[in-house]
């Protein structure tokens, strides 16, 4: 039976899978792998999961991929969105 690791932030899942390396599945909502473990396709002693890290449950794009988003003072990464920044 693989032991599952549960991570809140991505350096701890990297930490992880670079101590465990081929040893360890990363589990990233996909189902794929709970099949494969199911049917026996494939075995793992370690699951690293990141369901539970917050910085990777959405996906934010900026509204004009053009604008120089790095430069600008408007608009910082991480920054949530709306349809259309005022100042574009």
């Amino acid at each position: 039976m693989a032991r599952v690791h549960g991570c809140y932030v991505i350096k701890e899942a990297l930490e992880l899978k670079k101590k465990f390396g081929s040893t360890a599945r990363v589990l990233a909502g996909g189902t794929d792998l709970l099949v494969h473990l199911k049917k026996k396709i494939i075995t793992t002693d370690h699951i690293i999961s990141l369901q539970r890290i917050e910085s990777l449950t959405r996906i934010t794009a900026h509204p004009q991929p053009s604008h120089p988003w790095r430069e600008c003072m408007q608009c910082k990464p991480g920054r949530r969105f709306p349809a259309r920044p005022a100042h574009l």
